[in-house]
């Protein structure tokens, strides 16, 4: 009887010391996405492998908050603006500072870091390179948007404003012909509700004006984005 609970009480103590080392790690994530998403407005954290290849991103978009309507419809609107923020900033990023190919078979999206000009060659041979201003580009951008993951929310009370974080990764390129033609495939957008719209949406709103500085976080997304 007493071996069975000397064992019992070393198992729980190895699971809550595995536990706390969960909420330590969690902790260390969430202090570093916060840190990134105050950075503000733009693409962070571009990962690549040896070829040059992009492997994974963070986009940061951001809004002012109002509040004259009350805080929560404040937030509800700010934070719809900074997802758009945050997409238009993938556009724009995916448009002017990477180049964008195909596999000769349109089966694979691949997207190299640099600028046109500046001596990068193709990523593998047959790899058709996309205009940077064609339609084609203008649809699979669309498409490739839907790829981003909300990580992190963060609203700076001082300064009413609203940042998300968001990640994306090469996976999300994978299915050209989904992409290409812009099909939803039923999911909803992250960070949304079932309508598109930031979850809260339509509520009813609250007259409280005092913000509070507020962050959450998706640490566990979040750890294939960042730096080993």
């Amino acid at each position: 009887m007493t071996r069975r609970l000397l064992l019992t009480l070393v198992a729980v103590s190895v699971t809550a010391a595995a536990f706390a080392r969960d909420d330590d790690e969690d902790a260390q994530i969430a202090k570093e996405l916060s840190k990134i998403a105050r950075q503000g407005r733009g693409p962070h954290e571009i990962q690549k492998d040896k070829k040059g290849r992009i492997v994974s991103g963070m986009f940061v978009g951001q809004a002012r908050i109002s509040t004259a309507l009350g805080k929560s419809k404040g937030l509800d609107t700010a934070q719809e603006k900074a997802a758009l923020d945050a997409k238009a900033v993938f556009v724009r990023w995916l448009k002017e500072d990477v180049k964008v190919y195909t596999s000769s078979d349109e089966e694979e999206v691949i997207l190299l870091a640099g600028k046109e000009g500046d001596g990068d060659e193709g990523p593998v041979e047959g790899a058709v390179a996309v205009e940077r201003t064609s339609k084609k580009m203008e649809s699979m951008a669309a498409g490739m948007v839907r790829g981003l993951e909300l990580l992190h929310k963060e609203v700076d009370a001082e300064n009413k404003t609203l940042f998300l974080l968001y990640g994306w990764d090469a996976e999300a390129a994978a299915g050209v012909d989904a992409i290409r033609k812009g099909q939803e495939g039923g999911k909803a957008p992250a960070g949304g509700g079932k309508d598109g719209k930031p979850a809260g949406e339509g509520k009813p709103a609250n007259k409280d004006k005092a913000l509070k500085d507020e962050k959450s976080s998706n640490t566990r997304a979040a750890k294939k984005y960042l730096r080993p």
